[in-house]
């Protein structure tokens, strides 16, 4: 990119090309992408490999991005609730409850959704 076009990429750069091997379901194309990043990967790429395996339900690919992504954002509860999701949805019931448990030994619960309607006279 530099070379041809006299343009430096920057993460949004990296983060668009995985993203769109993801939405084209060339995963393992898409992680080989990341890990060979001549930067390192940020949490919003991991974040894009993340939910490119939860949403062909890959479970080894959410596995190995999730291990980077608890060291990188700890705290981020969502990154837990996905992985032990797509646990139990491969009926890996075991690997769901040491995803949550360990969320309950450092302290993170999980973070109700909530939704808003407002008609201009009361909200909902």
């Amino acid at each position: 990119m530099s070379t041809n076009y006299g343009i430096q990429p920057f993460v949004e750069h990296y983060s668009c090309v995985a993203t769109a091997l993801c939405r084209a379901g060339r995963l393992s194309e898409a992680k080989e992408f990341v890990s060979n990043m001549p930067i390192k990967p940020s949490a919003k790429i991991w974040g894009v490999l993340l939910h490119g395996a939860s949403e062909a339900g890959d479970v080894e690919l959410a596995k190995f991005v999730c291990d980077r992504l608890f060291v990188i954002e700890p705290e981020n509860t969502g990154n837990y609730m996905i992985m032990a999701n797509l646990y139990a949805q491969a009926g890996r019931w075991k690997e769901a409850d040491e995803v949550r448990d360990r969320m309950n030994d450092i302290g993170l619960k999980k973070i109700s959704g909530r939704s808003w309607i407002d008609d201009s006279r009361v909200t909902m």
